[in-house]
């Protein structure tokens, strides 16, 4: 059997939503609590560190502290900045996605309305529809006569 044109973008259009699924997955099951931790982790160890650090020798000010423990464990801080862009992007992409689904209910909402409106001319056309051909059959009927 011939594969028609819409037998050919099904298979793209289910991977398009297993790839959605997938990101709303990774967004809300593992990159948001992820990130929660990390920001939990980086406020209550890393910047409790530094303000430790400028109380304890006040020689120093706090932003000389905090660049030291930046440049000492840039890792933390580098993949505190990954984190953050993998959720930013995956909520870039959910709002895309939200966003050309309401459009797209948006128009077919203006398809249904125009349809309606359609549909009740033509209901309120219909009794004098029924008037004209009642009496052009009737004019027809005399004439055979």
């Amino acid at each position: 059997m011939p594969k028609t044109a819409t037998d050919k973008r099904t298979p793209n259009i289910g991977v398009k939503q297993k790839f959605e699924a997938f990101c709303d997955f990774s967004c809300d099951i593992i990159v948001d609590p992820l990130l929660l931790a990390f920001v939990i982790f980086m406020v209550f160890t890393r910047i409790q560190t530094v303000i430790d650090v400028t109380t304890e020798i006040p020689k120093y000010p706090l932003w000389v502290v905090l660049k030291f423990d930046i440049q000492t464990h840039l890792s933390i801080y580098i993949s505190f900045v990954v984190v953050y862009g993998l959720w930013a992007v995956l909520k870039r992409i959910r709002y895309r996605r939200e966003m050309s689904e309401k459009k797209q209910l948006n128009h077919t909402l203006e398809k249904i309305n125009t349809n309606i409106a359609n549909l009740q001319q033509a209901i309120e056309d219909l009794p004098d529809r029924i008037a004209e051909s009642t009496k052009s059959s009737k004019d027809r009927d005399n004439e055979s006569r």
